[in-house]
């Protein structure tokens, strides 16, 4: 049996995670995480990106602004292969998203970014519970590249 580039990367992913990963009807796989957050996995066929979601939290009320905020400003902050945050218009969740080229994923790079950004995920899933959002220092991965144009 041939397996597809999608199966082959679900089996990666299934090592690392020390479990079997199949993906859904709608081609999705969801690693349940014991005790955090939930891990999306789903290739887009278009850009020949695998896309890694962690769906942090829902976002209400007047905190909701002050979370996409800070949210906002950590995706400057750190350095992307952590992820960047987002907004799930439908469900109002803050999102933890990272794509990955198909083309360079392989055991080594799953072992390299994904407990940063578990870390980070969890880090902000935790945040938004107690309602204290984690000041920026909290994580390692600080970008230490200039901003545009010079501007801070």
């Amino acid at each position: 049996m041939v397996d597809t580039q999608y199966e082959a990367i679900l089996r990666d992913f299934g090592e690392y995670f020390k479990c079997k990963l199949a993906p859904d009807k709608l081609n999705m796989c969801k690693v349940r995480m014991p005790d955090s957050v939930d891990i999306f996995l789903q290739v887009d066929p278009r850009v020949n990106k695998l896309m890694i979601v962690s769906r942090i939290g829902l976002l209400q009320g007047g905190f909701r602004n002050t979370v996409l905020r800070e949210a906002l400003k950590a995706n400057e902050y750190y350095d992307i292969s952590t992820g960047a945050f987002g907004l799930g218009k439908k469900t109002n969740h803050l999102m933890l998203f990272l794509l990955i080229d198909i083309d360079t994923l392989n055991p080594d790079k799953i072992n390299a970014v994904m407990p940063k950004f578990i870390s980070r995920a969890k880090l902000w899933a935790e945040g938004l519970k107690s309602g204290n959002l984690p000041p920026l220092e909290d994580f390692e991965t600080r970008v230490d590249a200039p901003s545009p144009f010079g501007l801070k």
